[in-house]
């Protein structure tokens, strides 16, 4: 009996620290999905706001006031404002996965 005792302590400390362990790991996840949610607001405001920037450089172009550079210099920037949102989708659902993982999805 004497020596049961510190065994059960022990597999409990070591339940706790499995506990603590998945809460800090699900806290992190939803904490990395506010911070994702907040820049999605920002990026995609500012891909609209490129793809309005085309828009008016190809009125410019039309009307002389700026060369096909500047056409293509504002497609650029379009082009990798949108591929910055692309690589934010994937680390949402990379995220996804880590918050599937960390509330016990049936990883191994």
């Amino acid at each position: 009996m004497k020596l049961q005792k510190p065994i059960m302590e022990l597999l409990f400390l070591d339940y706790e620290k499995s506990v603590v362990n998945a809460y800090n790991e699900v806290s992190n996840v939803i904490m990395t999905q506010e911070a994702i949610s907040r820049r999605r607001t920002f990026v995609d405001e500012h891909v609209k706001a490129l793809d309005l920037s085309i828009e008016a450089a190809q009125e410019l172009f039309i009307a002389g006031r700026v060369t096909s550079l500047d056409v293509v210099t504002a497609q650029k920037e379009s082009l990798e404002a949108q591929i910055g949102k692309v690589e934010l989708e994937k680390e949402n659902t990379l995220n996804q996965i880590l918050l599937y993982k960390a509330l016990g999805g049936g990883w191994k």
